[in-house]
């Protein structure tokens, strides 16, 4: 029997399907598979590890016909080509393992700065969202304080108009009494004229009695005034 088979062999040995044992060797339970080749490559199975996979699996195993490996239906001149490819896939086995541990370690390092971003980018949002938070509280505090004082404002310019209508109808108030006082003192000036003219027109009149007096006390001669100092003696 060769070293290898294929898993298009095995299944033949084992009597079962190809995808049976892919799935056995997708899901790690099949860890005598190896892969040979880049890229998709191909899986095979060491012929001296058939026997403890069928006990493993309860498969049966059927050895009377000897699988072809890398080609067995190839002439024997075809053989050597074969096995040739067979052994230049098997050197490139160890470049593809080495190939696939650095992606895998490609790809745990971008998973690692993947996860380190994530962490930053959290606390920057954490951040952040403290800063917005504080933010708004000052800016609620500020809009509270801004309507307190345009509350007071508002009560300050009612407080002021209140002032002004009463100081307006105080002002019509005096004006009212202003207009009355100066109807009163136009109706006492027109009194006092009319006052002033009667006493000039008496003065007057006591100016001309005195001068008819003086002028009849004149006209009574000595005897009539000495009789008249008498009298009023």
């Amino acid at each position: 029997m060769a070293d290898h088979v294929s898993l298009k062999e095995a299944a033949e040995i084992f009597r079962t399907s190809y995808d049976t044992l892919n799935r056995r060797i997708s899901d790690g339970l099949m860890p005598e598979a190896v892969k040979v080749g880049s890229g998709r490559g191909k899986w095979l199975i060491r012929s001296d590890d058939l026997r403890a996979i069928a006990d493993r699996e309860n498969w049966a195993l059927d050895l009377r016909q000897e699988p072809a490996t890398l080609d067995a239906q190839a002439s024997p001149e075809a053989l050597p080509y074969a096995l040739a490819e067979a052994v230049r896939e098997a050197l490139g086995l160890d470049s593809t393992f080495k190939t696939e541990r650095d992606r895998t370690e490609q790809l745990r390092e971008y998973a690692h700065q993947l996860a380190l971003e994530k962490a930053t980018l959290v606390a920057e949002t954490s951040a952040a969202a403290t800063m917005a938070e504080s933010t708004i509280r000052g800016l609620e505090a500020a809009r509270e304080a801004t309507r307190r004082r345009l509350d007071q404002m508002v009560s300050d310019l009612e407080q002021e108009r209140s002032e002004r209508s009463r100081g307006v109808a105080d002002l019509a108030a005096v004006k009212a009494s202003l207009t009355r006082t100066e109807a009163i003192l136009e109706t006492e000036r027109t009194a006092a004229d009319r006052e002033r003219a009667r006493l000039v027109t008496a003065e007057q009149r006591l100016i001309d009695q005195t001068e008819d007096l003086a002028a009849a006390h004149q006209a009574m001669g000595w005897w009539g005034r000495r009789r008249y100092k008498n009298l009023r003696t």
